[in-house]
């Protein structure tokens, strides 16, 4: 029994921990001549947890756009905005890894900026903290182009070493999904980093359909899990 073939005693079960994800589950738009779209988890009433392949790099985001990102835009997993063509300035970068960027969107009067518009955080974890095995079901975020939702997929791959720790999972994401959250016993373990296909040579057939996610560093759950 898994949350991907429920019995009737798991379904409400499992039905809760996907909307407990997606409550916590935005879409970014960046707008501009580097603009580009993704997904992202919200941590810490105040951080986002997204992919790091933009258009724009860091270092453009860093630096205030650089006339090459104007806005930003944030959306709830089903599509409702919680903002529409902010200045870059209501964000800063605040690491940056192969396949990570953590945005910091700061907090007034004490209290996280996004967690002041209603906004749930997800738990997070890094490193061998919560690690799956083989073959672990998890969480992840896809989307259908207008709307994110969860998928129930298997762990087939570790790589936990390496200058991108990574995992990797039998399901295809669509395009748009990358920055999503994979969550693993109701945390947040890593973000949907790339969609692959493996083919024969010789004919070209497609044997496998697979995505990788990006794991959570240990360094980025020192930073005091937000």
């Amino acid at each position: 029994p898994s949350c991907a073939n429920p019995t009737a005693e798991m379904i409400a079960s499992c039905a809760a921990q996907a909307e407990r994800i997606l409550a916590s589950t935005v879409r970014l738009e960046f707008h501009g001549l580097a603009g580009g779209i993704g997904h992202a988890t919200v941590v810490g009433g105040r951080y986002l947890i997204t992919h790091n392949h933009y258009p724009a790099t860091a270092a453009v985001l860093k630096n205030g756009g650089e006339d090459q990102v104007t806005a930003l835009s944030v959306f709830k997993a089903n599509g409702d905005i919680i903002l529409l063509k902010a200045p870059i300035s209501y964000f800063q970068v605040v690491r940056e890894e192969p396949q990570m960027l953590i945005l910091d969107f700061q907090e007034y009067s004490g209290v996280g900026f996004l967690d002041s518009l209603g906004v749930a955080s997800a738990e997070f974890r890094g490193g061998d903290d919560v690690l799956p095995q083989m073959g672990s079901e998890v969480a992840q975020i896809d989307w259908d182009g207008a709307t994110a939702h969860v998928i129930w997929a298997r762990v087939t791959a570790l790589h936990p070493n390496g200058s991108t720790p990574s995992i990797e999972l039998n399901s295809y994401v669509q395009q748009g999904a990358s920055g999503g959250g994979v969550f693993y016993n109701g945390f947040h373990i890593a973000n949907n980093w790339s969609r692959n296909i493996d083919r024969l040579a010789d004919t070209g057939q497609i044997v496998r359909q697979y995505s990788v996610a990006a794991l959570n560093t240990s360094q980025v759950a020192a930073m005091g899990n937000y």
